[in-house]
């Protein structure tokens, strides 16, 4: 099927626990390996999604779901020629943490195990919740359907993880190096730079970083960019004005990455229906 008939449609909801809902046909389009902080739940309506995700390769056929962990490098494609039909709902830390305390009453963030699963039930609660957000149905209506999901999520889909971790020393300098780059995303950071901020050369701070992050220091800080960038396009702002103030000073390099790691222009991401 040819390009010129992929299309994306972007929906955003507010009120006490906001997210976004994408609907979308991709044939060629091919998303940059890349992390964000928010969760992604995923169900495939035709065609085979495929993506690398936790050191793996995986596919998801019609009526399955999958799941992009917060912070989990990853990719996406079509897994033929035909492409592929999804929608994907995405919640922040915050808004994750929100919801599960109102369905479970514990405060921590919760992790979705698995990668890929088959879960009929999810799949009809998922769909009607997208149904809700695009066609602009009541704020107590989709809060109920996104509770709903939740609950259904931690009862069935949650790794429950031990607390109380020892942190090892890598974990600890790139601990500082994310940091620095969150503080320094918008200025063209260079990894001599960055070895200086934990007093390691270039080549052992990219290493590390890549162990660590599954992601080298540059892709990293482009995620952090692009994340900035929705923020602000969500919030109005020109496609200029952010493409400068997240570090890119060529719009047309900002709209090929933002593309690449979204699967729509930014212009088309700033207008989508809220």
């Amino acid at each position: 099927m040819p390009q010129s008939e992929q299309w994306v449609r972007v929906h955003r909801f507010s009120g006490p626990f906001p997210g976004e809902t994408v609907h979308a046909h991709y044939v060629q389009h091919r998303f940059a390996r890349h992390a964000h902080e928010h969760l992604v739940i995923g169900l495939v309506e035709k065609g085979v999604q495929q993506y690398t995700y936790q050191g793996s390769r995986h596919r998801t056929c019609p009526g399955q779901i999958f799941f992009v962990d917060g912070g989990e490098p990853h990719t996406g494609e079509a897994a033929d020629e035909h492409g592929y039909v999804y929608r994907t709902l995405c919640l922040s830390p915050r808004v994750l943490v929100g919801l599960a305390r109102e369905v479970t009453h514990r405060k921590e963030l919760p992790h979705l195990r698995n990668a890929v699963i088959t879960d009929r039930l999810l799949f009809t609660k998922l769909l009607g919740l997208h149904r809700a957000v695009g066609s602009s149905g009541s704020t107590m209506y989709r809060e109920s359907l996104l509770l709903e999901v939740v609950e259904h999520l931690m009862r069935t889909h949650v790794e429950q993880r031990r607390p109380g971790v020892t942190v090892g020393r890598d974990e600890f300098v790139v601990r500082q190096l994310r940091d620095y780059l969150e503080a320094h995303y918008f200025e063209d950071v260079s990894l001599t730079q960055l070895g200086a901020v934990v007093s390691r050369s270039a080549y052992h701070t990219a290493r590390v970083f890549s162990k660590v992050c599954g992601l080298p220091p540059h892709a990293y800080l482009e995620s952090i960019r692009i994340q900035r960038a929705r923020e602000l396009l969500a919030s109005g702002a020109s496609v200029v004005e952010t493409a400068l103030a997240v570090g890119y000073p060529d719009q047309s390099h900002f709209t090929h990455r933002f593309r690449r790691h979204t699967g729509i222009t930014p212009r088309q991401y700033r207008d989508a229906a809220c």
